[in-house]
């Protein structure tokens, strides 16, 4: 599966783009969606986030959103999408044009409209049936420098082939035989600005059918497979695989 090259640069494989090939029949877009994923895509590649125009971008979303929103719902949330991104970029700097990023402009751009539109959330406490596995946190994923070829650490080596729960959210990466392979990052701001994760700090995720929230913040539980994987060429690929048994949305 091709995965080296679409994060971390050179150092994890071959540089390039991940095989992103419209995994997911969608609805007519969202206009407000639309916007604010042309906005943001703005913000992350300005070289000069502070001379932007705040407030025409912030203008145009209220916009898009149409009269029968709220208006003031809307601006408090354009607000803080604009201000966000653009405090993003003065601390990362500016993303460097890939299809992830593209990705992760994209579940920002919907997670925002959702909000606006008042979509619901999922109950904070989250029930997985057959227990949550082990809770991991990223900074055990992805908090050592990674080196190919080298010893993982013996914390994450434990969780080679064990049952782990990881939250963060899931990028559409590539589809094998019909089947759609996700990217588990710990968030999509980290993918829209700036550099993006390195190989130990994503996990390649084999959904099977299960709902994928692409984009939006979900607890993914399933079996972790640990260890370098390489690809027909001899890249590495990914450094984490799971095998998901459930995908629950969070708030």
């Amino acid at each position: 599966m091709l995965f080296a090259g679409c994060v971390g640069g050179p150092q994890g494989g071959e540089p390039g783009l991940p095989a992103i090939s419209a995994p997911v029949a969608a609805a007519a877009p969202d206009p407000l969606a639309l916007r604010a994923e042309a906005t943001l895509a703005q913000i992350a590649r300005a070289a000069a986030p502070d001379a932007l125009p705040r407030d025409a971008l912030i203008a145009g979303l209220v916009e898009a959103a149409g009269s029968g929103a709220d208006a003031a719902r809307v601006r408090a949330e354009a607000t803080r999408l604009v201000d966000d991104a653009i405090a993003a970029v003065r601390r990362a700097g500016p993303a460097h044009a890939s299809a992830m990023q593209a990705q992760a402009v994209r579940g920002v751009a919907g997670q925002f409209a959702a909000r606006v539109r008042g979509a619901p959330g999922a109950p904070a406490v989250v029930n997985v049936p057959g227990g949550a596995g082990k809770s991991v946190d990223w900074a055990t994923l992805g908090g050592f420098p990674y080196v190919e070829g080298a010893e993982l650490p013996a914390a994450v080596q434990a969780l080679d082939d064990q049952r782990v729960s990881l939250r963060g959210a899931l990028l559409p990466l590539e589809e094998v035989d019909g089947e759609v392979w996700y990217l588990l990052v710990e968030s999509l701001w980290d993918c829209c600005f700036g550099k993006a994760p390195e190989l130990h700090q994503a996990v390649v995720v084999r959904l099977r059918g299960l709902p994928h929230h692409s984009g939006a913040p979900v607890q993914v539980t399933g079996q972790l497979s640990v260890g370098e994987d390489r690809d027909a060429d001899g890249y590495v690929s990914s450094v984490y695989r799971l095998e998901a048994a459930q995908v629950v949305l969070l708030p």
